[in-house]
């Protein structure tokens, strides 16, 4: 959900790239055993998954899949995530845990003067563009409080670099209840070893979740035994 507190839906940027890997790789879900895979196998409004798998000391596995045909499907890259402070099972705003479960994606975000060619609502990191953090309308929403009028004392988004250079916002508590958490996304990586209950990986594998994403994207984040409802 892109909230309507911006005067745009999203931004045509364009970036020349080349694919990671190539659709010869290729394979059927149900040849690989994994069950996330195995369950969009058919549904054709899923294309994109990146599957977080939690392996302890807020460190875990990120793997990113493409549909590749009507049922298989291609690993563009597998990486290192850097994950909440505490772990995982995030019950609360500011417990520093990673949520676990299966979640949509709301919108890209990245710094305001670089251009990335995505089909997600992308928003440019202008310096009045924050993520609520308050117990009030906004909460758990990027907004331009240019636009708003909101004075927040969230996340200025476009401070926080170069975590934020790249980044992609999760639909967790997607009624945006307070306090049940906020801000929770997929970023770049920086010099921590933590974070407070993001997903951290290297710029260049954010970047290719942006340019592959359209809206039917995935995020599935398990502890390696299964996954939160």
């Amino acid at each position: 959900m892109l909230v309507k507190q911006f005067g745009y839906d999203s931004l045509d940027y364009t970036v020349p790239w080349k694919e990671p890997k190539s659709e010869d790789s290729a394979f059927r879900a149900d040849e690989t055993g994994n069950p996330v895979l195995t369950q969009y196998r058919f549904d054709d409004t899923v294309n994109q998954i990146l599957l977080v798998t939690y392996t302890g000391d807020s460190k875990g596995t990120a793997e990113f899949y493409k549909r590749c045909g009507s049922a298989s499907w291609v690993k563009l890259f597998e990486t290192t995530a850097i994950m909440g402070e505490n772990g995982v099972g995030k019950e609360k705003e500011g417990d520093g845990k990673t949520p676990l479960g299966d979640y949509g994606v709301r919108c890209g975000f990245g710094y305001q003067y670089y251009e990335v060619d995505t089909e997600l609502p992308y928003v440019p990191l202008i310096p009045t563009v924050y993520c609520c953090n308050e117990d009030c309308e906004y909460y758990n929403q990027l907004i331009d409080t240019g636009l708003t009028g909101h004075n927040c004392t969230g996340e200025a988004m476009s401070t926080i670099m170069p975590e934020y250079t790249y980044g992609l916002s999760i639909d967790y508590n997607h009624d945006n209840v307070y306090p049940l958490g906020s801000a929770i996304f997929v970023h770049c990586r920086g010099t921590k070893d933590t974070t407070s209950g993001c997903i951290a990986i290297a710029e260049n594998y954010m970047l290719t979740i942006l340019q592959e994403a359209d809206t039917g994207m995935r995020v599935v984040i398990t502890d390696g035994t299964g996954m939160a409802e």
